[in-house]
């Protein structure tokens, strides 16, 4: 449950030089590309714990990875900006916050289970304000993707690019990013919140996304993977309430990818017990994986944060641990 902050202020940005046209390539990533999932190996789950860190520089309170504010302190200033200064904030939040992170992968980290470490981007943000297509998304500029994708790399990581798309169609805003996806260390979320029918607004109306078009998406993503000859994905689909994945049932199994329902939502750790127990109820098909979302500033203003040792009880224990 992404915060929604790109409003109009940003469709602003964009009409003062800023971008938000789709990826049409990678550009100049320093790192090269490894040829397995960091640490070896061509799939991820369950030989790892994936810990992941979540946000967009284009304002600070969207995670910690875009946030360049130290843990406790006002971050509502840090928002818009042209490429050039989020490109700054986003390498001032790596910086301020890579203590914080590489701490809170260790607590994960087991030697029957590494942790592996995970930068999620939402490299499709949704909109209160429709901007020029009537769409009310964004796309984030390549550099920005770039970016972080090198910075997983130095940090032997991997990048999950999530898509909040507003009235867009998921799928088409997968294609978007075909040439990212098309690289072996990089993954892919949904959030069906923020997919909105036409007539309805992000963040005024709850959005939901019926299992034919997750299929679409699956499908695409599993074939990419195959024709290209890469390690296997994550498909990590976000959902707090049962309404937001209609049939959810439906849902097909892909042999190359790695299905995580990650249960999202802000709350009190008895609050976010409770739904990760309503929502992992009837189980998935056998070999999918479940995750857990937890948000350091509305979760501990809620009450407190989970603690590691109090994710590990989950039964069925997550596999994914995303912080935002």
């Amino acid at each position: 449950m992404g915060l929604m902050v790109v409003l109009l202020a940003f469709a602003h940005n964009l009409e003062s030089g800023g971008s938000a046209v789709a990826p049409d390539g990678i550009g100049n990533p320093v790192v090269e590309a490894p040829r397995e999932i960091p640490g070896g190996g061509m799939s991820i789950l369950p030989e790892r714990r994936v810990v992941g860190f979540y946000g967009n520089p284009r304002n600070a309170a969207l995670g910690i990875i875009g946030d360049p504010n130290p843990p406790g302190t006002d971050n509502s200033e840090a928002s818009g900006g042209d490429v050039d200064e989020r490109l700054e904030r986003a390498s001032t939040a790596l910086s301020v916050q890579r203590d914080r992170i590489n701490e809170q992968v260790e607590e994960y980290d087991r030697p029957q289970r590494p942790a592996l470490k995970a930068f999620g981007l939402i490299a499709t943000l949704a909109t209160e304000d429709p901007l020029d297509d009537g769409l009310y998304r964004i796309r984030e500029d390549t550099e920005i993707i770039d970016f972080y994708l090198d910075e997983a790399r130095r940090q032997d990581a991997i990048l999950i690019l999530d898509i909040q798309p507003g009235r867009a169609n998921f799928l088409d805003e997968v294609k978007a990013l075909e040439s990212y996806l098309k690289e072996p260390d990089v993954s892919l979320a949904l959030d069906p919140e923020w997919r909105v029918s036409d007539g309805e607004v992000p963040g005024a109306d709850l959005g939901s996304v019926d299992a034919a078009e997750v299929n679409q998406v699956s499908k695409y993503l599993n074939d990419l993977v195959i024709a290209e000859d890469l390690p296997d994905k994550l498909l990590i689909i976000h959902q707090f309430t049962e309404s937001m994945i209609t049939r959810r049932q439906r849902m097909h199994p892909r042999n190359r990818l790695e299905v995580v329902l990650d249960i999202d939502g802000v709350g009190t750790p008895e609050r976010k017990t409770a739904t990760f127990d309503s929502l992992t109820q009837p189980p998935l098909r056998s070999g999918w994986a479940y995750g857990i979302k937890l948000f350091y500033e509305e979760d501990a203003a809620a009450s407190r944060l989970m603690t590691p040792t109090q994710i590990l009880a989950l039964r069925p224990q997550p596999s994914v641990h995303l912080y935002e």
